[in-house]
């Protein structure tokens, strides 16, 4: 079956996703996702692996928490990659 006949993609807009009986998701595409930023691993002053997160313009979004292996940090990395792409965003009441 063709998605055009079950749906209306007349005001459709990429990466946005909605259903009349749920809420809009926004989701990143592998098309939209900005340019530039990186993952620094380092090692802190107890001697655990850890990694942040940096914009392009530098800025650090996310600091890790402490790792006993310099593998245990990249397996932590590549999860924070599979799962950002489709995470939604949930205000807690």
């Amino acid at each position: 079956m063709d998605m055009r006949e079950e749906y209306d993609f007349s005001g459709a807009k990429r990466g946005v996703f909605y259903r009349p009986d749920h809420q809009k998701r926004y989701l990143i595409s592998f098309d939209h996702r900005p340019a530039g930023g990186e993952f620094e691993i380092y090692t802190d002053n107890t001697g655990h692996y850890r990694y942040r997160l940096r914009n392009a313009d530098g800025i650090v979004l996310v600091n890790s928490e402490p790792f006993k292996t310099e593998d245990e940090a990249l397996r932590s990395i590549e999860a924070l990659r599979e799962t950002v792409i489709g995470a939604e965003t949930v205000v807690a009441q």
